[in-house]
């Protein structure tokens, strides 16, 4: 087995064998690594205190809540359905807890928004990014 252990998490070049290690202990979480290359495994308790963290940190900086956390599939179902419904962007960011370039960064991955409409955002807003979805 070809895996690298980090504080704790493992990391897997391998799909096969990452997804092996994750069936034989519980409560491990597998996600595929930022850089995406490889795959990590996690307990999901330790999972679960970095998320809770990370929330704390968020409101002591005067950041919306979930900003910087991963979208969860719950989440996309529900920005699509008020999405649909016109729902507002400042009740959206309200509603999860994240910035208006949060959650036009996630309607443009859904493809919900066009490329166009995502760019007048951007202009309008003065936003500048590092890197364009």
């Amino acid at each position: 087995m070809d895996a690298i252990k980090e504080n704790e998490s493992i990391f897997f070049k391998k799909f096969k064998e990452a997804s092996e290690y994750a069936k034989g202990n519980r409560g491990t979480v597998l996600t595929k690594s930022p850089s995406g290359v490889g795959y990590i495994c996690r307990n999901s308790a330790s999972t679960t205190r970095n998320i809770e963290l990370r929330k704390t940190q968020n409101i002591s900086q005067g950041k919306p809540v979930r900003s910087h956390l991963p979208w969860r599939d719950q989440e996309r179902s529900n920005l699509i359905k008020l999405y649909e419904n016109k729902v507002p962007l400042n009740e959206l960011t309200r509603s999860f807890g994240r910035t208006e370039l949060a959650i036009i960064n996630q309607l443009r991955k859904m493809q919900l928004i066009t490329i166009e409409e995502y760019e007048t955002y951007l202009t309008e807003n003065n936003v500048s990014l590092k890197k364009k979805i």
